[in-house]
């Protein structure tokens, strides 16, 4: 979807970031923008998503705009193999898209253990 498409459905030109933040609203995903500067961990460009879900906090970024690549960034808690204790773990990922960043969102905010699981992106 081009710059044309996002601002037909919102009715304002929006950048790649704000386009996804906006349909994580309408999706009813407790998600929020903030600028970078704002976050402790300093992803690149001007803006970020942030959120929390039952699977952990997450970040999502892009550097910039002509980029199809965006940076999200989860921190979660996984439970040893064996002695099933809380470990505290990060991981993050490079989306190709706006629609992949945007299903990793969306599967984030929901709790969708299996979409990650089935990715290898999160340790179980």
């Amino acid at each position: 979807m081009g710059l044309i498409e996002k601002q037909r459905e919102f009715g304002e030109p929006l950048s790649n970031i704000e386009y996804i933040y906006r349909k994580s609203v309408q999706l009813g995903l407790p998600v929020e923008l903030k600028r970078t500067e704002e976050i402790e961990f300093k992803p690149e460009g001007e803006y970020a998503i942030v959120g929390k879900s039952d699977i952990g906090s997450m970040t999502l970024s892009q550097e910039d705009d002509a980029f199809l690549e965006y940076c999200f960034y989860v921190e979660y808690t996984r439970y040893g193999r064996f002695t099933k204790r809380p470990i505290a773990d990060n991981n993050h990922w490079h989306p190709r898209g706006y629609n992949d960043a945007l299903a990793d969102v969306v599967a984030l905010m929901r709790g969708d253990r299996e979409y990650f699981k089935n990715r290898r992106l999160i340790g179980q």
